[in-house]
């Protein structure tokens, strides 16, 4: 009947978002749910990439790896400072300026909803991308 227009799915492997794709006639793969952060960048070594290509979004859960990016982790509260943001803010921002990635963080306060808020309205330059993307390589 046509009723279902778009389709989402979560924690599926790039095999399992291929053989979805291929599955659906009338509909398309809109979105996959899936751990992503500067500390689990696995993703990018194939669904990723392929999301990209078929533009699906990825909706990014534990953004801030369950509070480890948002205090503690020295390396980026340094860049941070340097920024005059918050670590939340740039590891948040990191991951919008990746194509069709929405990070979806936890907020068990008002004020961290302020403070993720605070990750929009401004870019990373792509030195500074990079520069985070060295401190946090791919494992």
């Amino acid at each position: 009947q046509g009723k279902i227009m778009s389709v989402g799915v979560s924690n599926f492997s790039l095999q399992q978002l291929v053989e979805a794709n291929a599955a659906l006639k009338k509909s398309r793969l809109a979105s996959n749910q899936m751990s992503y952060s500067l500390l689990d960048r696995s993703i990018e070594r194939g669904i990723l990439p392929y999301c990209e290509r078929e533009g699906i979004a990825v909706m990014a859960y534990y953004p801030l790896a369950h509070g480890r990016l948002a205090s503690g982790e020295r390396r980026l509260e340094e860049f941070a400072r340097r920024r005059s943001k918050t670590s939340s803010q740039v590891a948040l921002n990191w991951l919008t300026s990746k194509a069709n990635v929405f990070p979806i963080p936890r907020a068990s306060d008002p004020a961290h909803v302020i403070e993720d808020a605070g990750a929009s309205g401004w870019r990373l330059g792509e030195g500074e991308i990079a520069e985070l993307e060295r401190l946090f390589p791919v494992r």
